[in-house]
């Protein structure tokens, strides 16, 4: 067979030399593919190990080039261990060509296992891969070799060599898998499969070296002294660069490997911000500088009912009208702030336009030169409903508990109208009877008449009669209107506002109230009422601000109710005052009763606290005339008490423009 460089037949005139290999650089050919193959593997590590694609791309073509540069320096080595008695040098162009082969075959069988393409068939396939890269590297940089000898192959070692770069390859990277499936001893199995990688390298490098022969022209000058003696410092060259090589790739591993770690924890760390965030029950909305809003969670989004993606990069006030950036940041730098910090109300605007009552608590942000704020906010639809089915509650309960007393109140003077007309209907029977008489006088006139006529007057009692009766029919009339009184202020006290704040006549209100709850204090208390001329009317909503001072009016009366039976003294008084300060309206409600402990002072505006026995008292009261008061007309309740000598409130309710007027 003729072809290329395998020949059957050798001219007579040439004569085969022979060469020899230097141990120490044969052994440090070995060397240079096994460092060379470890780093191969700890790229593909770093491969499995990252989650960037860009990333898991760079590397591959790192430890391809690693890997093919290994393997060349290994045949360039190898080939430095080689003694040959001729001048030998090499072409610098097919060298550099030498390389391709065995960087386009790394790429490729690394490719493989970094998509971890285990099948049998794929480990076939990336196997000859390998096993063809090296060989074409070998031969070819075979070829770079400039000599005057001639370079012949056997064909049979040629085809032994790629088949046992093949077999060395396939187990190669069946044990690369094995370092993929055993974790525990990571490194031991990296080293293995590093020799063996390297052992398939060489073995197929001198191999092929076999399979070639060499000959020269009978007569042609053999000296050994030809032979280079710069080998073994090229030889250390190469080794020390692959060292280099090594040692970038596995400080490159460590770092990039330490940045993923780094990065997994920032992501984590971010993807669980952003879970806690968009699973937080009350809503979140994060503004810059522009009033710009940045942040926007799935519970603001369900509150406003917008699409999150829809209000990103809107303005605050399309949410809440009332909230701006300068607003807040004016706040912000108030010694006494108003709103960062506090739990505040104010009403927001849905995608359909229609009004939210909100709970909006704002925390300030110094993030840069710029300072951000954060809203949690909470719809407060449900509880604002909840309040208002409570305080209704409470109206009948304070009426449910003053009705056996209003019936008292009804029954008395309709106890004495109902006596005054059986009076009158009685004595109208004798009244009739004189009239009978007196007709039949006029009729006949006579002397028998007029006696019966007599008769009739003095049983009838007429002076008795016409003296009473004006009486009667008096305290039934006052009796009367005093039903129509108690009517009248029970349907005052119960009607309701309809949450809507109207002009209110505080001083009918409050007399009202006090009416309603007379059971509660006459036989207690004396009230008296001192109202300043010319009151202006009070936007308020008057059947929660009728509450307000029924609760405080009947705790006042219980108060002085515990105080007589303490002290065994007479009746409390319970004084009410209402004037005009500054801008507003001053409520003051003082009584003489036990007074209130100074160390639960603080607690009597809490929900559901209450000194009083059970049955008595829900502990509700206070706290909805704080609420009433404080939160819903933007006024204020304070309580001044000794305990022992009484207690004294004040509400203030403010005055609008609309007041004044």
């Amino acid at each position: 067979m003729d072809f290329w460089r395998f020949t059957s037949v050798i001219p007579d005139h040439l004569v085969e030399i022979q060469g020899h290999f230097d141990n120490t650089i044969f052994f440090l050919s070995l060397l240079v593919a096994a460092l060379s193959a470890y780093s191969a593997l700890i790229v593909l590590e770093r491969v499995w190990a990252s989650t960037n694609k860009r990333m898991q791309e760079t590397w591959l073509w790192f430890g391809a080039i690693v890997l093919g540069s290994g393997v060349w320096a290994m045949h360039f080595t190898g080939m430095l261990a080689f003694m040959i008695p001729v001048r030998m040098s090499y072409d610098p162009l097919v060298t550099f060509i030498s390389v391709l082969p065995a960087i386009a075959a790394s790429y490729l069988a690394l490719r493989i296992l970094a998509l971890r393409l285990f099948q049998f068939w794929w480990i076939q396939l990336g196997s000859l891969i390998l096993a063809v890269g090296i060989g074409s590297m070998h031969y070819i940089g075979m070829e770079a070799m400039k000599m005057d000898a001639l370079m012949v192959y056997d064909p049979t070692l040629v085809v032994v060599s790629i088949i046992l770069a093949h077999i060395l390859a396939l187990i190669a990277l069946y044990t690369r898998i094995l370092v993929q499936t055993n974790e525990g001893s990571h490194s031991g199995w990296r080293i293995i499969s590093a020799i063996i990688m390297g052992s398939a390298i060489s073995s197929m490098h001198y191999t092929a070296m076999e399979a070639a022969s060499y000959y020269v022209v009978e007569g042609t000058l053999v000296d050994h002294s030809m032979m280079p003696h710069s080998s073994l410092t090229i030889a250390l060259a190469i080794i020390l660069i692959v060292v280099v090589f090594v040692g970038i790739t596995m400080i490159g591993s460590i770092l990039e490997r330490r940045l993923q770690i780094a990065e997994e924890a920032a992501s984590e760390r971010i993807a669980r911000e952003h879970t806690l965030i968009e699973t937080l029950a009350d809503g979140l909305i994060v503004i810059d500088q522009d009033s710009v809003i940045e942040t926007f969670n799935s519970a603001a989004a369900t509150i406003f009912q917008y699409n999150k993606a829809d209000i990103i990069g809107s303005q605050i006030n399309k949410l809440i009208p009332k909230i701006s950036y300068q607003l807040l940041l004016e706040d912000a730098q108030k010694l006494n702030q108003e709103i960062i910090g506090k739990t505040t109300e104010f009403e927001g605007i849905t995608s359909q336009n229609k009004p939210v009552p909100l709970e909006v608590t704002i925390s300030e942000m110094k993030i840069g030169s710029n300072p951000i704020f954060n809203m949690v906010l909470r719809d407060t639809t449900e509880r604002h409903l909840l309040e208002d089915q409570l305080r209704h509650a409470q109206k009948l309960e304070s009426i449910g508990q003053l009705a056996a007393g209003i019936a008292h109140e009804i029954n008395t003077p309709v106890q004495y109208v109902s006596d005054n007309i059986s009076f009158i209907r009685k004595v109208f029977t004798g009244i009739l009877n004189v009239l009978e008489n007196s007709k039949i006088v006029m009729e006949t006139q006579t002397d028998e008449t007029l006696e019966d006529l007599k008769k009739a007057i003095k049983k009838a009692k007429l002076p008795f009669v016409t003296s009473e009766i004006p009486k009667a029919l008096d305290q039934s009339i006052d009796g009367l209107e005093r039903i129509a009184t108690i009517v009248r202020a029970m349907k005052s006290f119960s009607h309701s506002s309809g949450d809507q704040m109207k002009e209110t006549d505080i001083k009918e209100a409050i007399e009202t109230t006090v009416t309603v709850a007379r059971s509660e204090w006459k036989y207690v208390a004396d009230v008296t009422c001192d109202f300043e001329d010319n009151l202006p009317l009070v936007y308020c909503l008057r059947d929660e601000f009728n509450q307000v001072v029924l609760n405080i009016l009947v705790n006042a009366a219980h108060a002085i109710e515990d105080a007589i039976n303490a002290n065994q003294r007479d009746k409390g008084e319970i004084k009410l005052s209402v004037k005009k300060e500054d801008n507003c309206i001053a409520v003051t409600i003082a009584d003489n009763g036990n007074g209130i402990p100074k160390e639960i002072q603080d607690k009597i505006f809490d929900p559901f606290f209450t000194t009083k026995e059970i049955g008595k008292g829900t502990g509700q009261g206070l706290s909805i005339a704080y609420n009433v008061i404080v939160e819903k007309h933007n006024g204020s309740i304070h309580v001044a008490s000794e305990e022992g000598k009484g207690t004294t409130f004040k509400i203030k309710l403010p005055l609008t423009d609309n007041n004044e007027t």
